[in-house]
């Protein structure tokens, strides 16, 4: 009888793991560092909200100021979540942290709010000084619809905004433009400007490297 019990017993506690492992659907093992995450295979969509597209090495930066690194981590775009991989299965971080890195690209939040985003919200930083360039990922899901089709195809749409954080804590949208960057940093337009006819801006490290000149002039 003794043993019976015994094995009754055992049975019950790995049922009861297994349905703490599982959800609804017996698709995702749960992970005490992060929660499932939940897709919808029934649903074809083109394109992923992803960065990168593939899963890669990266690291978290905890409030505590400890760092925890992950063979597989990934930005979804679309949702703000950094996500890992276990056991072939994503899951979301949940710990608490303001900094990753992925692809040696630095993402922080605590920014201020501008346009839709908020504190927040993630960006890659392309200059870290006193001023901050930022660039904010975000994918936006769609359907489009073809001539003289009835189906409709899903798709993700991509989009890509820049900012400079100020040294008085404001956030300006940034273009690849002389113009523009001289409107935002009007404190020093006569060194800017002497700075900018001898280096073009052509691209964001351009952008950066201007930065970099405007915080020593």
């Amino acid at each position: 009888m003794k043993k019976i019990l015994f094995v009754i017993l055992i049975l019950c506690k790995v049922l009861s793991v297994n349905a703490q492992g599982l959800n609804a659907s017996g698709n995702f093992l749960q992970d005490v560092n992060g929660k499932p995450v939940l897709s919808n295979n029934s649903v074809e969509i083109e394109g992923n909200p992803y960065f990168p597209e593939e899963w890669a090495a990266g690291s978290i930066k905890l409030k505590n100021g400890a760092t925890v690194t992950y063979n597989a981590l990934r930005l979804n775009t679309a949702t703000g979540a950094l996500e890992f991989l276990r056991n072939d299965q994503p899951f979301v971080v949940t710990n608490a942290f303001d900094e990753f890195t992925i692809f040696n690209v630095t993402f922080r939040k605590g920014f201020p709010a501008v346009d839709s985003q908020t504190n927040n919200t993630f960006y890659e930083v392309l200059y870290d000084g006193k001023v901050k360039l930022l660039c904010y990922k975000n994918a936006v899901m769609y359907e489009e619809k073809l001539y003289n089709s009835a189906t409709k195809t899903k798709k993700f749409l991509h989009n890509t905004y820049y900012y400079i954080l100020k040294a008085d804590g404001t956030m300006a949208k940034a273009k690849k433009d002389k113009k523009a960057i001289l409107a935002i940093l009007n404190d020093k337009t006569a060194q800017i400007e002497e700075y900018l006819k001898k280096e073009k801006i052509k691209e964001w490290s351009d952008v950066a490297n201007t930065l970099a000149y405007y915080e020593k002039a």
